[in-house]
C-alpha cells in the first residue's frame, strides 16, 4: 500500500518563515550600526586608538578601520590617517585627534576632525570637499590645499602654516570672514586676549617649522619651495599699484605739490600696513616663529613675543584666581562666627 506525501505548499513555507523570523531578527548584527569614517593607513612609534568614550583602547594595526568618534593618540612618532572623503592627515608626536562624522546630529558645525592638542599636516586635493578641522578656539579649512596646523595646549594658541594652495583659519565661535593663509605664511588665533579673530597672515620662519614638517612627511622639494617663497615675502616691500593711463593733455594735469612735514606725518599715520593688502601679507616683515611643543626637543623655549603675550593675557584675566577664604561661603561663615563671638552669655 503506497503512502501519498503532501508537498509543502507556499502557504506552509510562509507560515514557517513567519514563525522563525523573530528568532533571527532578535539578534541583529552588532557592526551594522557602526559607521567607519576612515582608516589608520600607517603608523610608527607609540600610537593608540580609543573609542568615542575614551575609556577603552583599541588594538592598533595597519589599515585598521576608524569608527566615527574614535580618538587617535600619538605619544612618539607619526600616524597617517585617511578619511573616507579622501582627506589625508599626518599626526605628529604629542597629539590627540578625533575623527568625526560631518553628517552626525552631534556635529552641527560639520567638522571632519577635532585637534585637541598637538600638530598635524592636513591635505585635501582633487575633488575632495572642503575639510574642516576644529581646535579649542579656531577652525581651519582646507580645499585643494595642504597646511600644518598646531594647537599649543600651554599657550592656548592655534597656528596654521600654509604648505601648498590657500588654506583658511577662523574663530570657530564667531561668524566672521576667515583669514587666508598661502604657502610659507602663518596665522595665529588666541595670542591676544582682546583679539577675537585670527591675525592676518605673515611670513613664517622656516627655521622654526622645518624640522617638524620633515617629521610629518613633507618632502624636501616642498620645503625648498617654502623657503624660496619665504625669502620672497621677507624681501618684498609693500606692493605698489600701477597708475592708470591718462588721455588728458599735460596742460590739464594739476602741478605736483611739494610735500610738507605735516602732510608726510599724516601720510605715515594713514598708510596701510603691509599685512592689510590682499592675502599676500607679511611683505618686508620679520618672519614669525611657531609656538613650541613639549615633545619637540629642538625648540628650547617659546618665542619672546609669545612669552610677553602670555604674561599680558594672564594679567588681563577676567576671572582672577581667588585667594583662600574669599569665596562667598567662606565670607558668610566668617561673618556668622564674628556675630556669635559677640553674643554675651546671660
Amino acid at each position: 500500500m503506497s503512502t501519498k506525501r503532501n508537498p509543502l505548499t507556499i502557504k506552509t513555507i510562509l507560515a514557517l518563515l513567519t514563525i522563525a523570523a523573530p528568532a533571527w531578527a532578535s539578534y541583529p548584527d552588532e557592526n551594522a550600526a557602526v559607521i567607519a569614517c576612515g582608516r589608520l593607513e600607517s603608523f610608527q612609534g607609540s600610537v593608540q586608538v580609543f573609542d568615542t568614550t575614551r575609556t577603552s583602547a583599541i588594538d592598533v594595526k595597519p589599515n585598521q578601520k576608524l569608527q566615527c568618534g574614535d580618538w587617535i593618540s600619538v605619544t612618539q612618532g607619526t600616524a597617517v590617517i585617511r578619511h573616507n572623503l579622501g582627506f589625508q592627515v599626518t599626526l605628529g608626536a604629542g597629539s590627540f585627534l578625533q575623527i568625526l562624522d560631518p553628517q552626525s546630529g552631534d556635529n552641527p558645525e560639520k567638522d571632519h576632525f577635532a585637534l585637541y592638542r598637538g600638530q598635524a599636516v592636513f591635505k585635501s586635493v582633487g575633488r575632495a570637499p572642503e575639510m574642516k578641522v576644529a581646535t579649542a578656539n579656531a577652525r581651519a579649512r582646507f580645499r585643494n590645499s595642504e597646511g600644518y596646523l598646531l594647537y599649543s595646549y600651554d599657550f592656548h594658541v592655534s597656528q596654521l602654516v600654509g604648505i601648498a594652495g590657500v588654506s583658511r583659519i577662523e574663530n570657530r565661535f564667531l561668524d566672521a570672514r576667515p583669514i587666508a593663509v598661502a604657502r610659507s605664511q602663518v596665522s595665529s588665533m588666541g595670542e591676544l586676549a582682546n583679539r577675537v579673530v585670527p591675525r592676518l597672515a605673515r611670513t613664517v620662519s622656516m627655521a622654526s617649522v622645518k624640522e617638524r614638517l620633515a617629521r610629518l612627511g613633507v618632502t624636501a622639494d616642498m620645503q625648498k619651495q617654502m623657503v624660496e617663497r619665504m625669502k620672497t615675502l621677507a624681501e618684498t616691500r609693500m606692493p605698489v599699484g600701477l597708475a592708470s593711463e591718462s588721455k588728458r593733455s599735460p596742460a590739464s594735469v594739476a602741478p605736483v605739490e611739494t610735500p610738507t612735514a605735516s602732510s608726510m606725518a599724516q601720510y605715515e599715520l594713514s598708510r596701510p600696513k603691509p599685512e592689510s593688502v590682499g592675502h599676500e601679507a607679511g611683505y618686508g616683515k620679520k618672519p614669525e616663529t611657531i609656538y613650541p611643543l613639549r615633545e619637540v626637543s629642538s625648540v628650547k623655549k617659546a618665542p619672546k613675543h609669545a612669552v610677553r603675550r602670555a604674561k599680558r593675557r594672564a594679567a588681563n584675566e577676567v576671572f582672577p584666581a581667588e585667594e583662600p577664604g574669599s569665596s562667598p561661603e567662606e565670607i558668610e561663615k566668617r561673618k556668622l562666627l564674628e556675630a556669635l563671638s559677640q553674643i554675651e552669655p546671660e
